[in-house]
Formats: C-alpha cells, structure tokens, sequence
C-alpha cells in the first residue's frame, strides 16, 4: 500500500513538473516578439547649407524657411525590418528592404522652432496613394562593386506618404555614400544591427530632406547636411523583460521541487 502512495504521489510530482515546465516554455514562446526589437538611428544635421550629391557640393535649391539657414535639426528614424520585404540580393555586402503600403519605417524629425514632425505620422490622404506614393525603402551598401570601379558604401532611408493631390503630403530621406578609400570608413557593415557609420567620410552623397505639407504651401521643406548618424542600442520591452524572467522563475521553482 506504501509503495502504491509513494508511486501515485511520485506520479503527480511528475505531472505537475511538467505542466510548469510547459508553461515556462509557453511564456517564453509569447514574450518571443519582443526580441525582434526594432532599429533606430539618431541623427544631426545643419539646415540650408550646402550638400553632397553625386560627389559635387552644392547649394540648396528650395526651401520654405530660409531663415534656418545655418541651424541644426535632430530626429531618428525606425526599422522593424521583421515587417519588411527583403530582396532576394541580400548578402554580407548589400541589404535592401522595402514595401508598400508599409508600417515598418517612421521618421521623428525636431526643428529650429521646436515643432516635431512624425512621418508617416498620420492618416493616408484620400484617395488612397498608389505606387510608390506610400512606401518605404532602405539599403546599406558595405564596399559593393558591381556597378561602380571603385568600392561603393550607402546607407539610404526614404518613407513617403503622398498621393499628389490631397494632403497630407509626406516624405523624408536620408543619404550618406562613399566611393573609393573612404568607403571603408563611411560604413562599417551592411548589417543594420551592427553597422557604424562615419558622415565625415562621405565624399559621394551627403543629404537629408523633408517635406511636409498639410495643406497647399502651409509645411515644411528643406535640405539639411548630415553631421552624425548613430545606431541606438536598444533593450527589450518592459513587457518582454518581464515575461522572460517569470518564465525563468517558474523553471527554477519546477527544479527546486524535481530536486525535492
């Protein structure tokens, strides 16, 4: 009869084990979203003054407040690229992503006057945009050969939300590229989790753009030079944190009582 109990109870012990330790593992499958942390890059730049393009500085050509000429700007923008479309190019030297009708890139950019704009940042205009009208795309090219003599590093970002004839209208970019030696030092990767990236070595492109309208001629839009364009390393959602270490907590207890 004693060893009858002592099977039925070793019997329970080891189901009840189980359903904690299954349940530790679910936790851990539900909090897994929060690993695919997005990417974000802050940066600086300077307003109205000259820029890079195609490896020739010149003078803006447009703008809505002349009077910034010469002032700073700072924002970030934010890559989920989990929600992308990779291209099938994609290698240790070239990544691309892109998608229409996306969710996957946003622009924060803060102006001279404080305001701070949010693109996409608002409802699509009606009628809905088509082709490229709302879209995003971004690649990074770490010493890529194929169409040029010389290594050729990039990293570029565009988000638009524009349907060209209602607003609101909608679009920010950001350019950095290098050809030759300094393309070694303008990029450090083609890997958005890891890259470093260097504007003081961009001798082939160097632009930031905005433009903002709401309604015709009330908005913004300028070019700005890039000063510093920096990776921010994130860390998992409070959510997610707290998830993982209940999950562990339960394991330990189940081991604490295997052990028992």
């Amino acid at each position: 009869m004693i060893n009858c109990m002592q099977a039925r109870n070793t019997l329970i012990h080891s189901i009840s084990h189980y359903r904690i330790v299954y349940a530790c593992v679910f936790l851990l499958l539900i909090s897994r979203p929060s690993w695919a942390l997005p990417i974000t890059f802050e940066f600086t730049g300077t307003i109205n003054v000259p820029i890079l393009s195609n490896g020739i500085w010149i003078e803006p050509t447009y703008t809505t407040h002349p009077e910034w000429s010469g002032n700073l700007v700072r924002g970030s923008v934010v890559f989920r690229l989990d929600e992308a479309s990779p291209s099938w190019l994609n290698n240790t030297n070239f990544s691309q992503y892109s998608g229409e009708y996306p969710g996957w890139m946003t622009f924060n950019i803060t102006q001279p006057d404080s305001t701070i704009l949010d693109i996409p940042g608002s409802a699509a205009p009606i009628p809905t945009p088509i082709l490229e009208g709302n879209d995003a795309y971004a690649d990074l090219h770490y010493l890529w050969e194929p169409w040029y003599e010389n290594p050729y590093s990039r990293f570029y970002a565009q988000r638009t939300l524009d349907n060209k004839l209602t607003y609101p209208q909608l679009s920010m970019s950001l350019e950095l590229s290098s050809l030759g030696e300094s393309a070694a030092s303008l990029i450090s990767s083609a890997n958005y989790n890891e890259v470093m990236i260097q504007p003081q070595f961009a001798n082939h492109g160097n632009i930031g753009y905005v433009s903002y309208y709401t309604a015709p001629n009330e908005g913004y839009e300028y070019t700005f030079r890039i000063d510093s364009l920096n990776r921010v390393t994130d860390v998992p959602e409070p959510k997610g944190l707290t998830l993982i270490l209940l999950a562990i907590g339960i394991y330990a207890i189940a081991r604490l009582r295997g052990v028992g």
